[in-house]
């Protein structure tokens, strides 16, 4: 039976092949927003009240996602440095273990989560007329955490061989399928009962299920470049400490970025519904613009981890050079273009109401002078991550949010009376200090003299 193709980073003219790993896992996490989206525009229809409601959610999922994500990004990293090593045995052994070790983790999360959601969703400033929703939606999704941790961890331990087309392949298809099931679930058509935001949230666990079975049948079809194999299926001491000590400050990485959103959304919720609202838009519409910067992130994450297994140190510096430049270029076009539509961006989601497109217009419309040194700080934190610096990764998000952003929007709404602006603000005057610090300590080279297999 035929492999599938996989891409080797070691050898070969650097920007193509960063560009061909790229652009798949650009599509992929394009159409992974898409669930948001989609969501979002016919959640848009039912009410601004439908949309709160899942936009007060977002801080705690992705939270959740945070939680998940360390694990599968340490695998990753292992993964795409035994890949560089050529040690094809070791790959199947981590791959293996990273699927059982985020299996338990996700079983403990999902009780955990469904029996504490109103108290976090509480938290965050959920009043009762949004309550309701917003546990309902958070319990569901709670409910398919097993399959969705399955998910992601499939597509990230894929990324680590250089393998972006099955992941891709069946983004799509769970896309298509969310896609096609959402106006049923939601508005009611057909036989089918209006769910509201209980009908997305089953859209998406059901769809990302599918996704999940499809991609864990793959793994032990031998079709792909690893695969499941039943003698590592026990738990190894000291490879999942080191996979810990690799994952944790990934997990922090993401976590900080989620928490700090959370606290976030708890400055927002003081001036009401249709901020609320806004800022769901304006994340949503950030979400989507940075799936670029994510996949040359990731893309780099792989290419240094490759290049750094295999002992080619300026290989792996180059490419990354290369790397912030692309990125930096496609964000600072993608921030002119949103900020120019910024109003008419904004109206998509909610066209009836016109305090949200406002709102949302000009958050929107602020971010967008930022997205080049945003995109910058991306792509830096995959780089270190790749030379397995994740605690490096992790504290450019502490700086961008707990010690930046957090800060600069309290003292803008506090001390300079700039009201909702100043959380609008707070996202370029945070990002452009951040992409300049962590600029500082890429030049100076440490990063790249860690090798971790």
């Amino acid at each position: 039976m035929k492999k599938i193709e996989t891409i080797d980073l070691t050898e070969g003219p650097i920007l193509k092949k960063l560009i061909k790993l790229a652009v798949p896992i650009m599509l992929a996490n394009l159409l992974q927003m898409a669930y948001q989206l989609v969501d979002t525009f016919w959640l848009g229809r039912v009410g601004s009240g439908s949309v709160a409601a899942v936009s007060i959610s977002f801080p705690l999922m992705f939270f959740v996602f945070a939680l998940g994500i360390g694990i599968p990004m340490a695998g990753s990293i292992l993964i795409a440095q035994l890949k560089g090593k050529k040690d094809l045995e070791n790959v199947d052994r981590i791959a293996t273990q990273t699927i059982l070790f985020m299996f338990l983790m996700s079983l403990v999360l999902s009780i955990t989560g469904y029996f504490l959601a109103p108290t976090l969703l509480k938290l965050l400033g959920a009043e009762k007329e949004l309550l309701d929703e917003a546990v309902a939606y958070v319990r569901i999704l709670f409910t398919g955490l097993v399959f969705v941790y399955n998910y992601i961890t499939f597509q990230f331990i894929l990324k680590g061989v250089g393998d972006v087309k099955t992941p891709l392949i069946i983004v799509s298809f769970t896309v298509i399928l969310n896609t096609v099931l959402d106006p049923f679930l939601i508005m009611g058509y057909g036989p089918f009962p209006m769910l509201g935001v209980r009908g997305a949230a089953i859209a998406t666990v059901f769809s990302q299920s599918l996704g999940s079975i499809i991609g864990f049948g793959l793994l032990l079809s031998g079709r792909l470049s690893l695969h499941i194999q039943r003698r590592y299926l026990f738990p190894e001491k000291d490879l999942i400490m080191k996979m810990a000590k690799l994952g944790i400050p990934a997990t922090a990485d993401y976590g900080v970025r989620a928490f700090g959103v959370m606290i976030m959304m708890t400055l927002v919720t003081g001036f009401g519904e249709k901020c609320i609202a806004a800022f769901g838009i304006g994340s949503q519409v950030l979400s989507m613009v940075i799936m670029p910067g994510l996949a040359l992130s990731m893309a780099t994450t792989t290419l240094v981890g490759q290049n750094i297994g295999a002992g080619k140190k300026e290989r792996a510096v180059k490419g990354a050079k290369l790397s912030l430049l692309l990125t930096f270029f496609l964000f600072t076009i993608l921030g002119i273009v949103n900020s120019i539509f910024s109003t008419e961006i904004a109206g998509i989601f909610i066209p009836e109401d016109q305090a949200v497109i406002r709102l949302g217009g000009e958050y929107i419309k602020v971010m967008g002078l930022a997205y080049g040194f945003f995109g910058l700080q991306l792509v830096l934190s995959g780089i270190f991550r790749g030379a397995g610096q994740t605690v490096s990764a992790m504290l450019v998000a502490i700086l961008f949010f707990w010690l930046l952003r957090l800060p600069s929007a309290y003292l803008f709404i506090n001390y300079f009376n700039m009201k909702e602006a100043g959380i609008w603000w707070s996202f370029p005057v945070s990002a452009f200090i951040t992409a300049m610090i962590a600029l500082l300590w890429f030049f100076k080279g440490n990063w790249s003299n860690k090798k971790i297999v």
